[in-house]
């Protein structure tokens, strides 16, 4: 479904127009504002993807102590959601197949 709006559209017609503005002493002002603003909206979409990224990494490895060892503690659980390194969640889970127990894999933590 289509709402005709085309985000990466309206972000290109928002860096010319800064580019415009840039050019003009008088409004150079108003551009730095937009760049600034730019910044900061690319920082927050690429922290809310490694955040994401990072919590569906922790899911999996819950789901993989699941159905391996029983329940989980939700303790043990908060502890993965909080982990936001991707790598540092690979290793579990790679240490999640080859760990004897729940308890030693919260050891490895």
């Amino acid at each position: 479904m289509s709402t005709g709006f085309d985000l990466n559209l309206v972000v290109q017609e928002a860096r010319a127009e800064m580019q415009r503005f840039y050019a003009n002493p008088e409004t150079r002002e108003i551009a730095l504002e937009r760049r600034r603003f730019l910044i900061d909206y690319n920082l927050g979409m690429s922290s809310s993807r490694a955040e994401g990224e990072a919590k569906g990494e922790a899911k999996t490895i819950i789901r993989f102590l699941t159905r391996r060892f029983g329940v989980v503690a939700p303790s043990l659980e908060g502890k993965l959601y909080e982990l936001m390194d991707v790598d540092q969640l690979d290793r579990l889970f790679d240490f999640a197949q080859d760990c004897n127990s729940l308890e030693e894999f919260e050891r490895a933590m």
